[in-house]
């Protein structure tokens, strides 16, 4: 009995995962007390199903980022350092794009261009178009997008615009 009870209120941490990251991204666009209030409704909301969340890499990536946004730097590095212990890429670029949304930028791009050194395809690749947006200017996105093996018409027509951009600002 005790587990049927338990099992049906199991839509409740995909729920409250949901709703911690819906707060988390409204107080990135909120400032002042509001943020602050937004922070600390997330924070709960996460915290209130640890235990049932534990182990779940978008639990412990909203954790991490509300825990940053705080002042909380220890326990947000613990939960986001966490996940990388795992050989799983895409957790990996996951974590490195919280970074970034951080405002962390080289260590977004450190855990990028880890991935992008280790990972097969096609890690590799999200990795190397991670790391254009992460460019410090166009000939360094020029050589991360160059470094993506499986193009499409897209990404083609993306590095030829950059290649014309680079040509002008040569006056060429």
């Amino acid at each position: 009995k005790l587990r049927a009870e338990y099992q049906r209120h199991l839509g409740v941490v995909p729920a409250a995962l949901m709703l911690g990251t819906m707060r988390l991204g409204r107080a990135n666009e909120a400032s002042g007390a509001a943020r602050q209030e937004l922070l600390a409704d997330a924070e709960r909301i996460f915290l209130s199903v640890r235990q049932e969340a534990e182990g779940k890499p978008a639990y412990h990536l909203g954790l991490g980022q509300v825990f940053h946004r705080l002042g909380k730097i220890e326990a947000g590095e613990r939960e986001l350092t966490g996940l990388l212990a795992a050989e799983d890429y895409t957790v990996h670029l996951q974590v490195s794009e919280v970074y970034r949304e951080l405002g962390l930028m080289p260590r977004a791009r450190e855990i990028c261009e880890a991935v992008f050194a280790k990972a097969p395809q096609p890690a590799r690749d999200h990795a190397a178009s991670k790391l254009a947006l992460l460019a410090t200017g166009l000939k360094d996105k020029e050589s991360w997008l160059s470094k993506v093996a499986t193009t499409s018409p897209a990404h083609e027509a993306q590095l030829a615009e950059l290649r014309g951009h680079l040509r002008l600002s040569e006056g060429k």
